[in-house]
């Protein structure tokens, strides 16, 4: 069996967490029925004074535990809501624990254990570090970087990211023109109808006869997955309003296909391609605002170039920004006030 590095508990912390990462350690007195947490950054738990304090809890009689993954900067309890990241996987092994143990360590279906703790005589806890990908199919991608691009799933795969971004839905229709002539690319090109006011944007007749018309305005706030992720009547309504005002032959033209447009809105509507400051090796690259398609060709050097550290102008306005406040933005279309 290999024998594993042994670490005073300070070390383990500082080890296992970065000094800034916020953590929960509980001392458990089952005699007493005494239950005390703390909620403190890695660095202090690691302290002497701090450490003597646990040493003191559980020379009294009650067991110390360490949550496994850090917590949100203004978290007050442990709950599954409050966890920043998860960097840390375990199992416990309470009965044949050394036998267990040692299963585990020879096997080739997981990974070696980045920690092993003995919680109690024969009784072990082991530890993996979450630090790269695994895919479905069990390979493991591991990285130095890892880069969060994922739209608007952004603020939900990264909880902590609630505070910066906002994902929502715009209404997109595809209609049926009863005189297709009139909407061919050299009559009728890519518009955006006075969209600082209206927001309506739409392309010219396609090979199906069909002609795209969407809206890019203040959206409504869902994931991606909601169930509220649908064309509305008032959606269906808001459009013939426009149409009749605007191009009346597609007032009454058939709609044949409905869909919801995703954003990743940021608060001043700006893309956000950087480092996280607080999560090593993090880089999360979003924020498209509505704007993410027309950049794609430019995008990927820039996120390549936070990525490497290198020097880019635009990295300065797209960099980690949370004092940027809601009501920033100045994309009239979207953010304009309601009279």
């Amino acid at each position: 069996m290999i024998q594993p590095e042994t670490l005073e508990p300070a070390e383990y912390i500082l080890d296992a967490f970065e000094a800034t990462q916020r953590i929960a350690i509980l001392a458990l007195n089952r005699d007493l029925r005494e239950t005390v947490q703390r909620i403190t950054r890695a660095e202090k738990a690691a302290s002497p004074e701090f450490q003597a304090w646990l040493r003191h809890k559980n020379a009294s009689g009650s067991d110390i535990y360490i949550g496994m993954n850090p917590l949100k900067q203004d978290a007050a309890t442990r709950t599954k809501e409050e966890i920043d990241a998860i960097r840390h996987v375990y199992i416990d092994l309470d009965y044949g624990g050394g036998n267990a143990l040692k299963e585990i360590q020879k096997s080739d279906l997981v990974p070696k254990p980045n920690f092993v703790l003995t919680t109690s005589p024969n009784k072990f806890q082991v530890v993996w570090s979450v630090d790269g990908i695994a895919l479905e199919d069990g390979q493991q991608i591991a990285a130095d970087f890892v880069v969060m691009a994922v739209g608007s799933w952004t603020p939900y795969l990264l909880p902590f990211t609630k505070k910066f971004f906002r994902a929502t839905g715009q209404p997109v229709f595809h209609l049926q023109p009863s005189e297709p002539e009139l909407f061919a690319p050299e009559r009728f090109p890519v518009f955006g109808a006075d969209i600082t006011t209206t927001g309506y944007y739409g392309f010219p007749i396609n090979r199906d006869g069909v002609v795209k018309i969407a809206n890019h305005g203040s959206g409504r706030e869902m994931s991606p997955d909601s169930p509220e992720r649908v064309v509305t009547a008032q959606d269906e309504k808001n459009l013939r309003e426009f149409l009749a005002s605007t191009f009346r032959s597609l007032a009454d033209a058939p709609i044949v296909y409905t869909r919801v447009c995703m954003y990743c809105d940021t608060h001043d509507g700006h893309f956000w391609i950087a480092r996280d400051p607080e999560r090593e090796g993090l880089v999360v690259a979003a924020g498209d605002s509505g704007h993410g398609f027309k950049f794609a060709p430019v995008l990927g050097g820039i996120i390549a170039d936070a990525v490497e550290g290198k020097d880019n102008p635009l990295l300065d306005k797209f960099r980690w920004r949370p004092e940027v406040r809601a009501g920033t933005a100045t994309d009239a279309a979207r953010w304009k006030e309601k009279l």
